[in-house]
């Protein structure tokens, strides 16, 4: 099997240097036919919606830290010399 080497990192069909395509369509000048962008492949819309996103419900990192501020709202802070 031949193996084309490609340098277009951006196509769909580009594995680690290698085209993968079954079929390789090529102008000499207008180089690559075959050559897909894979930034412009939109998710269809099924796909979009299984997508497994956390609810966002722990709400363990936004414990109240305000007992550290002073109450009327003044920084104190000082650096340490």
């Amino acid at each position: 099997m031949t193996h084309i080497i490609c340098r277009a990192g951006f196509c769909l069909f580009w594995d680690d240097g290698v085209c993968i395509a079954d079929e390789i369509v090529y102008e000499p000048d207008t180089g690559c036919l075959t050559l897909q962008d894979a930034g412009d492949l939109d998710l269809e819309g099924g796909e979009e919606e299984d997508l497994d996103w956390e609810d966002g419900s722990d709400d363990s990192l936004f414990e109240d830290d305000d007992d550290d501020w002073d109450a009327d709202g003044s920084d104190s802070w000082e650096p340490d010399l």
